[in-house]
């Protein structure tokens, strides 16, 4: 289907909720969400798993008065919404108005062409991403290794209108590769790309580096707890990008002190290594140019040079705050606030190999495991290494050790470091997201237990 054809269809279903809801209240907003998901899964070197998904959805508010009700369905016939719409609006009669309910942009001026859509991504097939695990299970099988993981793509679309005249429309999709390969033992690596165009992952590349990061994983050896010196791959480093986005970050929590930053804007509070933007504009993994509440979605300087600069805004807080909305709005009723969604931590000069090769006496991690926050206050965070840790020393990786647990200040963790990679990737947190990272040398990170394996 065509990409005229495609809004078309959701367009004609914006019609028809808003026709409808305007029989029910004067004020009537939707957000329409269509999802095409394909996935193949595989363990034990075959494939175990294929799934296909496609749904659409729409979310709906009706307001009058200062009061609202909403409506979550995925049928769009008129019966339907009358009978939904007149059970929802009964609501209304046992609401009190709200004072800061937002007044809601009646156009919106965006971006339309961000290439976050691409069709090589839409036409990968199920053949196409067997073809991709068939090349990683034979080259395991011929080094007596295991596989498992997937091999995705999804195609989303998220409009919103309102019966005040505004409409916005963004398409995007998405391609991932997530494989583990170990042995017998259990020694493993572990790799994943996501993109929105799936020509840019280099499976061939990306198969032969879980292969070898396994093959480097076998028989790690022990070493005690301690503050080292580490090199962060950037699936590392957006685990600490996840919990700046949403503690650090929050302009709810700083307005109301509970951010480690709070007071600090245009103070210095991490190397000035570090820069920290949110861009929703980028090429590496463009995001969708507005927000929630219908406002275009500005490009952010959150931290330059180690210094606090900015923070994003929905309407509420704006207008509490006496400050223009940048388009990070979620939608009504929001308990969060504004948040970033984009953050990129802006790339060093010196290529990862580089600084592998003129580092000594540290420690290269591939990625952490079941992270979580359990201190608010200096954002200190916890998790495990896992699928490859390995010693440097003289610029050479001298043999894989075995996993730890860290428990680690990420404000300290910015405030000491030492180099920041050339390269950058879009990458995942555990808890989800993603944002664009390079890799992190940072000195005295701390580790403060260790594994059997």
């Amino acid at each position: 289907m065509s990409e005229i054809l495609r809004e078309k269809k959701i367009k004609d279903i914006i019609d028809i909720i808003l026709k409808t809801g305007k029989e029910f209240a004067p004020f009537v907003f939707v957000t329409v969400f269509s999802i095409k998901d394909a996935l193949t899964r595989f363990g034990d070197n075959e494939i175990t798993q294929n799934v296909y998904r496609e749904h659409v959805t729409a979310d709906i508010r009706l307001s009058k008065d200062k009061k609202s009700t909403s409506v979550s369905i995925d049928r769009f016939d008129v019966d339907y919404l009358k009978e939904s719409f007149k059970k929802a609006i009964e609501i209304l009669k046992f609401q009190k108005p709200d004072e800061d309910y937002p007044e809601l942009p009646k156009s919106i001026d965006y971006i339309k062409e961000l290439p976050s859509w691409c069709k090589s991504t839409s036409e990968l097939t199920p053949e196409k991403r067997a073809e991709v695990i068939k090349n990683l299970a034979e080259k395991c099988q011929e080094k007596s290794l295991i596989s498992s993981g997937i091999v995705s793509n999804n195609e989303g679309i998220i409009a919103i209108a309102s019966s005040d005249g505004l409409y916005a429309f963004h398409e995007s999709s998405k391609a991932k590769y997530s494989a583990t390969v170990m042995d017998d033992n259990g020694d493993s690596g572990w790799v994943e790309y996501a993109t929105n165009d799936v020509d840019n992952i280099d499976f061939d590349k990306a198969t032969s580096l879980v292969i070898n990061k396994a093959i480097l994983n076998k028989s790690p050896k022990d070493m005690e707890i301690g503050e080292y010196t580490v090199i962060l791959e950037p699936q590392a480093v957006s685990d600490i990008l996840l919990f700046l986005s949403y503690i650090g970050f929050s302009t709810m929590k700083y307005y109301e002190g509970d951010s480690p930053f709070s007071g600090k804007l245009e103070q210095k509070i991490f190397s000035d290594k570090i820069s920290i933007i949110d861009n929703a504009y980028n090429q590496i993994n463009p995001g969708m140019p507005f927000d929630m509440e219908g406002n275009k979605k500005k490009q952010l300087e959150i931290v330059k040079d180690g210094v606090f600069k900015e923070l994003p805004y929905d309407i509420k807080l704006s207008k509490k705050y006496n400050k223009v909305p940048t388009g990070h709005g979620f939608a009504y009723p929001n308990s969060n606030g504004p948040l970033c969604t984009n953050l990129q931590i802006l790339p060093g000069k010196r290529k990862m190999d580089d600084i592998i090769n003129s580092s000594d006496k540290c420690l290269l991690v591939t990625h952490f495991h079941y992270t979580n926050i359990i201190n608010p206050n200096d954002l200190t965070f916890t998790g495990m290494t896992r699928d490859g840790i390995f010693w440097i020393e003289n610029g050479d990786i001298s043999y894989p050790v075995k996993n730890f647990r860290f428990t680690e200040s990420i404000i300290k963790a910015l405030n000491n470091i030492v180099e920041v990679s050339a390269e950058q990737e879009f990458a995942s947190g555990f808890f989800g997201g993603g944002f664009i990272c390079p890799a992190l040398k940072i000195d005295n990170f701390r580790f403060s237990s260790k594994t059997d394996y």
